[in-house]
């Protein structure tokens, strides 16, 4: 740790049975008052699925998040798949939907945004470590091309994060977490509520663990600002800077043997090539909002990057800047809701490539002028024809460019152009009192996503003797066909509702995917455009409240259920190489199951699995794969007015499992010796102590 210290860098059967369980119990339920559950937040029917609801981050929306990474600390949503990379807070691969199948370090396929604007680069790549999960109080996921924004910008859909808020009597809150393996994580937040005159509120956190692998040392130092300036007539207005350093040491990927047998260790390349990743990001946006007009946004976000790879890859220092711009508006038109807006990106950034000698820099083997653009907009439209129809149609359209210059070999321009027509409806029968106990709908969409940087410019050669070239590639686009239908229903007495489902199944023909591949030593072969793919799911969950409890003081609490299901399938349709293969990376099955007891003001307990089921292949070829888990959790907690104290168990019976891969391959031509696979964490107790004021 001295050197980061020095200075600080750095399903299908489940879900027809939980659908069915939902419709039937539609036939004599009246009530459709939304549900608590310790996790997730009350649910309503009403609004066709819009506006999107925004579920809390933590038990308690006004507590920190004690999980390190944000993938960590997200609850599940149904076809959200977050597959590990290690612990603490390695970016881990993201997937919806088949999409983000690539491997990491840079991943693509899901739009991010906070303030309303995109968190992703101009080139539409993330980095997840760089996310301080403390920082956010909610968040709103929305799968596909659904989101008319993410439609042409991300195949995976949008996942829109929403900073923490000063609610009730709680000023501010400082918190202590420690767990395994060296970790420290101390977070203080403090602010003024909406109801003062000048709304604000600030936030500083510091991370540290030496991690349970040899080389996996990270560190992370994260800051935020907010003020804020209530309407008054006019708009309500807001100046945020988020600001983070975050340092780590990667272990790398294991032979399948030695993942299984030996899964702390390292291989005899990472340890020669010590592969370590250095951040500094910040982040300055402005945003206004007028009642019922329009919105109006500005950001503007800077990065150093220091990666320092296996020998195979070398080691890539980046520094650049994206703008960012948004303009939004709705309006009634007659009996026609309509919605517009433009959202525009641009980034540039210069990067400099150099082969990894022994950990130091080498032979410099590329110098580049990056350049980047992503403008979209859109115009959707919404028709009520009857009380419980809903029409709705729209279209977005995208311009991207993606230009390097410099290097010759990797001098290249890449533009894209697109349309991405949507359309859908949605039907809620009739029910008593008038309330929407069901709501069903059928949707029609096409969604366009450009490639990264990542997938354009690719390493060639063999250590210590690397190249980078350009590679001609074409945006990948998605048609998707979904039906769908969820419920929300109480009792005859109208008590608080017992039960919540939502069941989705989609299927996607998918053209021009791209494709990261690499050698069975983690060597890269580039990205391609496969031929035509299929892509398929159902998305489910269930929430039931097995018990109400007792609403008066001293009562026993409620009992919730929670359980989670996504099914996902992708394979080539008639390959000439690959037939009808499944995709690599993809798991096919993935859920949670959690029995929550408890209350605000006392004890609560959470015991709960998590599980990955079937078959991840590691290559196109279906030839070497790894097989599932199921991994148990638990968490005991205490709350009063200004202390909590609580406890957190991952993999409690501690399983030797694999939780990914680095990368995926066309072939496993030498399955013994492939060395893609990333052990998963063994158990980790994480102690928090919370003090609010």
């Amino acid at each position: 740790m001295q050197s980061l210290r020095a200075p600080f860098r750095r399903s299908l059967l489940l879900a027809l049975l939980w659908g069915g369980a939902g419709l039937l119990a539609a036939r004599d339920e009246a009530s459709a008052i939304g549900a608590e559950l310790i996790h997730l937040p009350s649910m309503t029917v009403e609004g066709v699925r819009e506006p999107w609801e925004r579920v809390p981050i933590t038990d308690d929306e006004d507590s920190p998040a004690a999980a390190a990474s944000l993938t960590a600390a997200l609850p599940a949503s149904p076809g959200l798949i977050l597959q590990e990379s290690g612990d603490g807070f390695y970016p881990p691969r993201i997937t919806v939907r088949g999409s983000g199948l690539q491997s990491a370090p840079t991943s693509r396929g899901l739009l991010l945004r906070l303030d309303s604007l995109p968190l992703n680069a101009a080139d539409g790549s993330f980095n997840l470590a760089l996310l301080e999960p403390g920082f956010f109080g909610t968040f709103s996921f929305q799968p596909g091309a659904l989101d008319s924004v993410a439609a042409v910008q991300a195949l995976g859909g949008a996942l829109d994060l929403f900073w923490w808020r000063k609610t009730g009597d709680v000023s501010g809150a400082a918190s202590v977490s420690v767990g395994n393996d060296g970790l420290v994580r101390a977070l203080v937040r403090d602010g003024a509520g909406a109801d003062t005159p000048s709304p604000w509120q600030t936030a500083l956190a510091v991370t540290r663990s030496e991690g349970w692998r040899p080389n996996s040392e990270q560190e992370r130092l994260a800051a935020a600002v907010q003020a804020k300036w209530p309407g008054r007539g006019g708009p309500t207005q807001s100046l945020t800077v988020y600001a983070v350093r975050a340092a780590l040491r990667i272990p790398g990927p294991l032979t399948l043997a030695a993942a299984e047998s030996e899964p702390d260790t390292i291989s005899a390349g990472a340890a020669a090539s010590l592969p370590r990743r250095t951040t500094d990001y910040a982040r300055l946006v402005y945003r206004a909002t007028w009642d019922d007009g329009p919105t109006v946004a500005f950001g503007v976000q800077a990065a150093e990057d220091d990666f320092r790879q296996l020998r195979a890859n070398g080691i890539v220092v980046t520094r650049g800047a994206d703008f960012s711009a948004l303009l939004a508006d709705a309006w009634t038109v007659g009996p026609v809701q309509v919605a517009a807006g433009l959202t525009g990106v641009a980034g540039s950034r210069t990067q400099e490539r150099f082969a990894n000698g022994g950990g130091a820099r080498g032979a410099q083997f590329a110098d580049l002028d990056l350049q980047a653009s992503t403008l979209t907009g859109w115009l959707d439209a919404r028709w009520k024809p009857a009380r419980n129809v809903s029409l709705k149609a729209g279209c977005s359209v995208v311009a991207a460019r993606r230009e390097a210059s410099g290097t010759a070999t990797a001098t290249g321009t890449m533009r894209a152009d697109q349309l991405a027509p949507h359309c859908e409806i949605v039907v809620s029968p009739p029910s008593e009192y008038g309330r929407r106990l069901v709501e069903g709908f059928v949707r029609a969409e096409r969604g366009v996503e450009a490639p990264t940087f990542d997938d354009l410019l690719a390493v060639r050669g063999t250590a210590p003797n690397l190249a980078l070239g350009w590679t001609p590639l074409r945006a990948q686009t998605a048609d998707t066909l979904s039906v769908g239908v969820r419920g929300s229903f109480g009792d005859r007495l109208c008590q608080p509702e017992r039960l919540w489902f939502d069941v989705k199944a989609y299927i996607a023909d998918w053209r021009e995917e791209l494709l990261r591949l690499a050698d069975a030593d983690s060597s890269p072969r580039g990205t391609v455009n496969a031929g035509p793919t299929r892509h398929r799911g159902i998305e489910s969950q269930l929430r039931w409240r097995i018990y109400r409890g007792s609403p008066f003081v001293g009562g026993t609490p409620p009992v919730d259920l929670l359980l989670g299901h996504t099914w996902s399938e992708a394979r080539f349709a008639r390959d000439p190489v690959y037939g009808t293969s499944r995709l690599a990376g993809l798991p096919p099955h993935v859920g949670i199951a959690q029995l929550s007891w408890g209350q605000k003001g006392g004890l609560a307990v959470r015991l709960g699995a998590r599980w990955s089921w079937g078959t991840t292949y590691v290559d196109h070829a279906n030839k070497l794969g790894y097989s599932g888990h199921t991994l148990a959790h638990a968490g005991l907690s205490w709350l009063d007015d200004h202390w909590t104290l609580s406890l957190e168990v991952n993999n409690l019976l501690n399983r030797r499992y694999i939780a990914s891969t680095a990368g995926v391959l066309d072939l496993a031509r030498t399955p013994a010796t492939t060395a893609l696979f990333l052990p998963g964490n063994p158990r980790s107790v994480t102690a928090t102590l919370e003090w609010r004021w």
